[in-house]
């Protein structure tokens, strides 16, 4: 037992939805974690439940659905999840589209107070409630054209590797689902609880660092004009880093390089720029034991509380959080 685990005060029923075309598996996992969070806490955290359209439980190929399934007209959750989904085609995509209106309009009439959550290409059946127009959500990045062809009016992510926004929490990924549960225990029992389900299921570390760091790993640019930005911002100090400094450096325009970057990485520019810094500090928090206000200032980060936020905010972790998930040493220091 760890004594520095907090227990919730109350049970939450967890909506797990089915639809046609669905890939369950995750929703399978998912169960086995809320269960295993059951186990750890000596009491009924979360409460699974199984939902599907209103016409009952659907069958779609060889998918054994799971009974008894409740109509989403007569579920009642404080957390609802939507797994991936898997298309050959735009045309099978619209059909399983159509097949999932029922439960897009089912939670569209859910209680505002309940959250909904999506992992990969569940991001889509969220769009199609229409609840999440200007609103941000993260996916996978290769659904970028269809996404934003299809849901303009949503603030697609594509580089984030979980993202809230009020009551809707997204993942990328199609392990998503484990980001999304890992998020809400560390916030509410403490990042040792994400650290014993990850020992106990013998889940391997999925990485050791968050994909929203992709862009700036120097191992996965393939443009040496980019990488060649950040190997040099990686030895500079990060308020000395901006659009100006960059554009000199590969001798661009503002624009010029503000396009390029936005059309290689998916990111505006700015961003682009922070989180080569932010990169470095994760690795620091995860390969050291420095406090987080020393770290801050050996990359030259002058404003804590800023970079504090931008880090969560980048990553959906606190750097505590971070540094207790992926560091190998499980040692966490000071969050200031």
């Amino acid at each position: 037992m760890i004594p520095s685990a907090r227990k919730p005060t109350d049970t939450k029923t967890v909506g797990l939805i089915l639809y046609p075309g669905c890939q369950p598996a995750g929703l399978f996992a998912t169960a086995d974690l809320l269960g295993m969070i059951n186990f750890r806490a000596g009491q009924e955290v979360f409460r699974s439940v199984w939902v599907t359209g209103n016409q009952g439980a659907e069958t779609s190929g060889p998918i054994p659905w799971i009974q008894p399934c409740l109509p989403i007209s007569q579920a009642t959750c404080d957390i609802w999840v939507l797994p991936t989904l898997w298309a050959t085609d735009p045309q099978h995509l619209s059909v399983i589209l159509e097949g999932a209106q029922g439960i897009a309009d089912g939670l569209r009439e859910k209680d505002p107070a309940s959250e909904i959550w999506c992992y990969c290409s569940g991001a889509m059946i969220l769009a199609l409630t229409g609840l999440v127009q200007r609103r941000v959500v993260t996916t996978t990045w290769w659904l970028e054209p269809l996404l934003r062809d299809k849901f303009p009016g949503v603030d697609w992510r594509f580089s984030e590797a979980l993202h809230r926004d009020g009551r809707f929490l997204s993942a990328s990924g199609l392990h998503g689902y484990f980001g999304l549960i890992a998020n809400w225990v560390a916030s509410a029992m403490g990042v040792e609880i994400v650290q014993e389900l990850e020992r106990s299921l013998f889940l391997p570390r999925i990485t050791r660092e968050t994909s929203a760091f992709r862009s700036v790993n120097p191992m996965e640019i393939h443009d040496p004009r980019l990488r060649k930005v950040v190997l040099v911002a990686q030895q500079m100090p990060a308020d000395a880093i901006d659009l100006g400094w960059a554009c000199a450096l590969l001798g661009m325009q503002g624009r010029s390089f503000s396009r390029f970057v936005q059309s290689t990485t998916g990111l505006s520019a700015g961003v682009w720029l922070r989180r080569i810094k932010l990169r470095q500090v994760g690795e620091a928090l995860t390969n050291t034991n420095k406090p987080f206000k020393e770290i801050a200032q050996d990359f030259g980060f002058q404003a804590i509380s800023s970079l504090h936020r931008g880090f969560q905010q980048t990553t959906g972790f606190t750097p505590s959080q971070y540094r207790a998930l992926f560091s190998e040493r499980n040692k966490a220091g000071p969050d200031n």
